[in-house]
């Protein structure tokens, strides 16, 4: 997968929003965060990660990480999904 993402769009699931990512490779991409959120978790970046080492095999091929600017301005690396 290539870093090369574009935010297409941001839609909202209950209190939660989501952005849609969208490469070159026509995959459309979210963050382990908003993932994790979705499924409710209680720390959903952690247990995202939890289950990602558990399953790796299955997982890294689905998975990229990259920077992606945060609303303080600042690129922070992040793990996105397809």
């Amino acid at each position: 997968m290539t870093n090369n993402l574009k935010l297409i769009t941001t839609e909202t699931f209950g209190d939660l929003s989501c952005n849609f990512y969208h490469n070159i490779n026509d995959d459309i991409l979210l963050t382990r965060a908003q993932i994790g959120l979705a499924l409710e978790y209680t720390n959903p970046d952690s247990s995202m990660s939890m289950i990602h080492k558990r399953h790796r095999n299955r997982l890294d091929s689905l998975s990229v990480v990259t920077k992606l600017l945060s609303t303080d301005g600042k690129e922070y690396e992040t793990i996105l999904y397809t």
